[in-house]
């Protein structure tokens, strides 16, 4: 096919990019060589590496965008446990916030550096299928062919036009976005599970963020969230953020466990005793509430009976008077509907009598058992506490398990999308360099090679 030279300002693309719009391959100095008088901007060669604007590299988006992610799925997945509470209170809280909040400016900060300057990686990188005859400026030729792999991952490849150019950019920043989003889902969720399984506690917390950043990389692997693309299958690396983290975050909450056990063996007594008493407590103020109640329906009941009194003497004094009929009957119905309140107010005073009766045999009954309930809270104690650390240890080897299996899954949608990127920048690459016609920037000048 037909080669051309490259002239500073010539679009570029990458196919880490997510800017969207094409950018260009600049010569530091622009007072180079001139090849013909079509154009004042001078040739290119394989020294000439600096891109015009970062391509907003969706890599450092990714890690760090994907901490913040998963750092706020450890938020969710505590608080869906309640996790900060049962982890040691308010000092371990506080400890869990300030960490939280230090790592997620810590990504933050990571994540604005790497897109603004992940592009300087190019001035470290070599351009490829250059010229290997031609020299400009004793520096072999770039030619509409010459493509650059980016340290992170990511290929730049120089289309000469740039209608094919802009076409490009458009296509492979909407599939970095999409694997973007991906990668923050993904992220989310094992945030979650990392929550619901380890907990998120200080330590976890900081273990996990290690891990997540390579900080507490060991023994020949990296545990870290990759920073680039194209990476071959590492078995190692690709527990990332799943198996390793979250089973770090079991053994420290295993390890908790078995303080925590030990400290609730000394005061489980002492609460089992608290618990108790304030039961007794509880029924005794029920008691004396249904007691109250007894009273309060007598008292009814006694007003009641009073009023149906009442009544009847009226009936009576009517009957004298020699009253109609009608009022008569009036009187009389009124004294039985008094009555029959008072009855029925009595009946509930009984029962409320009878039930501050039961309270108050369920307040002995709990007097009477607590010696024994004390003393199996106190022998059971370690015997909870070892089921709690074998329950932490097997729901932390499952978190890891399903966490693993999130991230091998999204690894295969990522590197599908990845896939598609490539084969996307590859077909319009290939459209450009054989465009020789219609593409006013072809410069034509060299044979085929």
């Amino acid at each position: 096919m037909g080669q051309s030279y490259i002239r500073h300002g010539t679009n570029v693309v990458c196919t880490n990019m997510t800017c969207y719009t094409p950018r260009e391959l600049w010569r530091v100095d622009k007072d180079g060589y001139v090849i013909n008088s079509a154009s004042k901007k001078p040739l290119l060669n394989i020294d000439d590496k600096k891109i015009s604007k970062t391509f907003v590299c969706k890599m450092p988006i990714k890690k760090w965008g994907g901490l913040i992610a998963f750092l706020a799925g450890v938020v969710v997945g505590a608080l869906i446990v309640g996790a900060v509470v049962a982890t040691g209170g308010a000092a371990l809280m506080v400890a869990a916030i300030v960490i939280g909040v230090g790592a997620l400016a810590y990504a933050g900060y990571k994540g604005v550096k790497g897109v603004a300057h992940d592009c300087d990686n190019t001035l470290e990188s070599s351009w490829q299928l250059f010229h290997s005859d031609v020299l400009i400026e004793k520096k072999n030729a770039l030619l509409n062919r010459s493509y650059m792999t980016c340290t992170t991952g990511g290929a730049i490849n120089i289309i000469v036009n740039p209608e094919q150019a802009k076409k490009a950019a458009l296509y492979i920043s909407e599939m970095n976005t999409a694997e973007i989003y991906v990668q923050l889902k993904s992220k989310l969720l094992q945030g979650v599970i990392s929550g619901l399984t380890g907990g998120a506690n200080p330590f976890a917390l900081a273990l996990s963020v290690g891990f997540y950043c390579g900080a507490l990389n060991f023994g020949g692997f990296d545990f870290s969230e990759t920073g680039k693309s194209n990476q071959k299958p590492d078995p190692g690396g690709d527990l990332k953020n799943t198996g390793i983290t979250t089973g770090a975050e079991t053994g420290v909450s295993v390890i908790q466990d078995g303080v925590k056990t030990g400290m609730s063996a000394n005061k489980a007594g002492v609460s089992e005793a608290a618990n108790i008493n304030a039961q007794i407590a509880s029924k005794v103020g029920e008691a004396n509430m249904k007691g109250a109640e007894s009273l309060a329906y007598g008292a009814q009941a006694a007003n009641a009976s009073a009023e149906a009194a009442t009544w009847g003497s009226e009936a009576a004094i009517r009957t004298s008077n020699g009253a109609s009929a009608t009022s008569i009957a009036s009187a009389e119905l009124l004294e039985q509907m008094c009555k029959e309140s008072s009855d029925e107010l009595m009946h509930e005073a009984v029962q409320a009598a009878l039930k501050k009766q039961v309270i108050l045999a369920e307040a002995a009954s709990l007097e009477g058992g607590k010696a024994a309930a004390v003393k199996a809270a106190k022998t059971g104690a370690w015997k909870d506490g070892l089921k709690k650390f074998g329950k932490s240890f097997g729901i932390g080897l499952a978190g890891a398990a399903v966490g693993y299996a999130v991230e091998e899954g999204t690894n295969w949608i990522e590197n599908e999308i990845e896939k598609k990127t490539g084969d996307i920048s590859k077909e319009v690459n290939d459209s450009d360099d054989n465009d020789t016609a219609s593409n006013a920037n072809y410069m034509g000048i060299i044979a085929n090679s």
